[in-house]
């Protein structure tokens, strides 16, 4: 875990954070900056693997009908800004909510690619080593 960016042990705001340098990654939790700088443990990557695969295995054969139609409708509803539906397939949709309230038309990505969030700033996925990591 990263260490607590303590400065006289302020708590620090939302407002305080985006202000910080561009090139700094820090983690606000409840008031406290946690360094971010450190790789994750041995054991937060073996984790995360196994948490992949897991994934893996309950998407594999299940339909998007929900995801593309009760799914979407109720998030485009209640202002979800960013809506990214995958399909263990290959493929990749990505939505926005436009001004409009509505989910405009989607970017889609067959098996390869690189998709920007459009909510997490500075956040590029890269959809080929998504995919490359879904047949492993």
């Amino acid at each position: 875990m990263g260490s607590a960016l303590t400065k006289e042990d302020e708590r620090h705001t939302y407002a305080e954070y985006r202000h910080w340098p561009a090139e700094e990654r820090w983690e606000l939790i409840d008031g406290t900056a946690w360094s971010m700088y450190a790789a994750p443990s041995r054991a937060h990557q073996d984790l995360s693997a196994e948490l992949l695969f897991q994934l893996k295995k309950w998407l594999k054969g299940k339909p998007l009908k929900k995801d593309l139609n009760d799914k979407f409708h109720l998030y485009e509803r209640v202002g979800v800004r960013e809506y990214w539906v995958v399909d263990p397939s290959g493929s990749l949709q990505s939505y926005s909510l436009a001004d409009s309230g509505r989910f405009g038309n989607p970017v889609i990505l067959e098996g390869s690619g690189k998709l920007e969030s459009t909510v997490l700033q500075g956040f590029t996925l890269d959809v080929a080593a998504l995919f490359a990591e879904l047949e492993a």
